[in-house]
């Protein structure tokens, strides 16, 4: 019980590092985009008709991204989660355990 709460423990943990960073690289495209946005609204010298459907294309990614953000974000917070549960059952059976060993200890005793 303990090795196999340590171990999903553990890949938790890992996920968590996974989730935290897709967040960071999602948050990098997400600063790359806004800068191309901004460059890109500095440059547009095509017909009105062209930079609205840039732009909305643009802004539509950007929105893409800030939603996968927050998806991300979502998901690390239940992974944490899962992580304080998995480390209250791990100190529950460590706990069990350590009873056991005294019961045991007091048996044999008497």
């Amino acid at each position: 019980d303990i090795k196999e709460t340590k171990m999903r423990l553990e890949a938790v943990e890992r996920d968590i590092k996974k989730v935290s960073k897709a967040i960071h690289e999602v948050e990098n495209n997400l600063s790359m985009l806004v800068d191309k946005i901004s460059k890109t609204e500095k440059q547009i010298n095509t017909t009105e008709n062209d930079d609205l459907m840039l732009m909305n294309t643009l802004t539509t990614r950007e929105a893409d991204l800030r939603w996968e953000k927050h998806s991300l974000i979502k998901e690390k917070e239940n992974l944490m989660e899962e992580k304080r549960e998995l480390a209250t059952e791990r100190k529950r059976i460590k706990q069990q355990a350590s009873a056991s060993r005294n019961a045991d200890r007091v048996a044999t005793i008497t």
